[in-house]
């Protein structure tokens, strides 16, 4: 959704198709939690593992940005003329409102909480042989 919103409103983003749009989307997402985990990885070990912040710090900038780049050059590899996911700007802003709209997913999804239906299933019925 957040991909078809900026294709509809940017006029850097361009996609050919809605379906095209779908596995576009999956893709960045996927980069986007690899990229995540990578600069965790980074984090631990710069900054609780060793105390060489200097380096730690340089090095998740590189990331943060190198990754944005890679990210663009995979969309083109990927999709082609299929797809262009527009300069540099446009992707940082793309993917801070795409990982914005997971937690805010996330943060409903926690907000209406998990029922577990074993435990409902087996109230009620005790309810009924009462």
């Amino acid at each position: 959704m957040v991909l078809n919103l900026f294709e509809q409103f940017s006029d850097a983003v361009r996609i050919d198709s809605f379906w095209i749009s779908v596995p576009t989307a999956e893709l960045i997402t996927l980069m986007i939690s690899i990229l995540s985990k990578f600069e965790a990885g980074i984090h631990h070990y710069f900054f609780e593992t060793h105390s060489w912040q200097l380096v730690g710090v340089s090095l998740i900038w590189i990331v943060l940005f190198g990754g944005k780049l890679l990210m663009l050059e995979i969309v083109d590899f990927v999709f082609g003329d299929h797809v262009s996911s527009g300069h540099l700007l446009e992707v940082i802003l793309l993917v801070v409102a795409m990982m914005a709209a997971g937690q805010l997913m996330q943060s409903i999804y926690d907000r209406l909480g998990v029922v577990d239906r074993s435990t409902e299933s087996a109230a009620t019925s005790a309810a009924g042989h009462s």
